[in-house]
């Protein structure tokens, strides 16, 4: 896929807008991986992607639709072969290529501060550019969230200890849940991430060290770092880290992310998970780690003057129905949709935090 280059322009709006853009992208981690596909203007208010089935391979499962080689007895890679041999004179049936198309509708989202005109006037702070400022932040924070309630809805889903539920989870990430991931993503053939998204105005690309990216929480930075194999940042050979990256174990990077918040008490009872977190008391939190190989998923990339509508009704802008200039406001609004393209190439993995 070509990637176009997008900077910023300069008139009021466009300088505005990079103000904002400044906060926006600093909180983005998730919104830094995927694909990222621009919303044109006047064109649908539904996302769709469309891949096409290996050889061999049907729907159904995640497994299933990313596979040459279908479960069964006997040497299924004799099978494979014989399958291709042709003979002399004969021409084999044709196959043909099954397509699966994944629609999602695009939403809008939007946030508004107010100020008065006594702290426009009279306030040492200037109220209006902390409010550009936070308008940023929260546009940052809502996409992560948006982002990250897709993620963890992938059915490749993995849980910790003797859980096979949300609700019986029980264990934290260990270096053999690790495994059972990576086996996972590659029998599905998932490709290791060799590059994300700018930090910046723009939507192209930049290329990162290969190796599958882990998202977790940050209460789960002791357990990563406990691992065995763990290799912290410091010690990298080369590459540069990413923002928030802990440091990797084998072929995953992991980066730690404060706002993938747990579900408080929404795993097994805290006698059955001793050392784990819980709010209550009653029943451990269970944290939501995000597993992904390039190409798994996709979203609506939140750059540009299409990705971002941003206001500024100064105070000092008089009319009917405020004709003194008592009140200003602040705000954007803009669109986002994310798409599992192929949830074979990424996992949802559910597990404890360790209290410390």
């Amino acid at each position: 896929m070509s990637i176009q280059n997008y900077a910023t322009q300069a008139p009021r709006s466009g300088v505005f807008l990079g103000k904002i853009y400044v906060d926006a992208v600093a909180k983005e981690r998730l919104a830094r991986q995927g694909r990222a596909e621009v919303l044109p203007l006047n064109s649908s208010d539904t996302y769709k992607g469309r891949r096409y089935l290996p050889y061999g391979a049907s729907g159904g499962s995640v497994d299933s639709i990313n596979r040459f080689f279908a479960n069964g007895t006997g040497d299924r890679v004799a099978a494979m072969v014989q399958a291709h041999q042709s003979q002399e004179g004969l021409t084999g049936p044709p196959d043909h290529l099954t397509a699966v198309d994944t629609v999602v509708v695009i939403q809008e989202y939007d946030c508004l501060y107010s100020y008065t005109n006594k702290a426009a006037e009279l306030y040492e702070d200037n109220i209006p550019q902390e409010q550009i400022k936070k308008t940023g932040q929260r546009i940052g924070l809502v996409n992560e969230m948006i982002i990250f309630s897709a993620l963890k809805a992938a059915t490749n889903v993995f849980y910790g200890g003797a859980g096979n539920s949300l609700s019986t989870v029980n264990g934290p990430l260990t270096l053999s849940l690790q495994r059972k991931v990576i086996r996972s993503l590659d029998a599905n053939h998932a490709d290791e991430i060799t590059s994300m998204i700018k930090a910046s105005t723009m939507y192209d690309t930049t290329p990162v060290a290969s190796g599958f990216l882990a998202f977790v929480h940050t209460d789960q930075d002791s357990t990563i770092q406990d691992m065995s194999g763990f290799t912290s940042i410091e010690k990298y050979a080369s590459g540069k880290p990413m923002d928030g990256e802990i440091g990797k174990v084998g072929r995953v990077r992991y980066i730690g992310h404060p706002d993938m918040v747990s579900q408080q008490d929404a795993g097994a009872a805290v006698g059955a998970a001793p050392g784990m977190l819980s709010q209550s008391g009653t029943n451990v939190d269970v944290y939501s780690s995000i597993f992904m190989g390039a190409d798994a998923w996709s979203h609506i990339v939140v750059r540009g003057k299409q990705g971002i509508s941003p206001v500024h009704i100064p105070h000092t802008q008089r009319e009917k129905a405020d004709p003194h200039g008592r009140k200003g406001y602040v705000g954007a609004s803009w669109r986002k949709a994310v798409m599992l393209e192929n949830n074979g190439w990424m996992a949802a993995v559910h597990t404890c935090a360790e209290a410390l």
